[in-house]
């Protein structure tokens, strides 16, 4: 039987592969705060999935200053660094509150 499944290479596909900002503007964790804007690591991503729990945040001020990798929804984040390498999840947004 034969497979109903393309096989395409990602280079051929409509996909923006963009890695997150490692500069020296990365925060450190004396930097996270306990609200503000979600900053995701290795340590976030669990079973393919998000897992906002495991999340950082930065103050807005600090956001302004990274320049790349800022998630939206619908991305798919694949680890490339630390401890967490080939982690994959979906992000499906932040889910409201209240």
């Amino acid at each position: 039987m034969k497979s109903s499944w393309e096989t395409k290479r990602l280079r051929d596909l409509p996909v923006l592969f963009v890695d997150g900002d490692r500069s020296g503007r990365y925060p450190k964790r004396s930097e996270f705060v306990s609200e503000g804007i979600l900053f995701l690591n290795a340590e976030s991503i669990t079973n393919g999935f998000v897992n906002l729990d495991a999340a950082n945040f930065i103050a807005p001020e600090k956001f302004s200053t990274i320049k790349k990798g800022r998630l939206q929804r619908g991305d798919v984040l694949v680890t490339m660094r630390g401890n967490g390498v080939g982690k994959v999840a979906f992000f499906a947004g932040i889910p409201p509150t209240g």
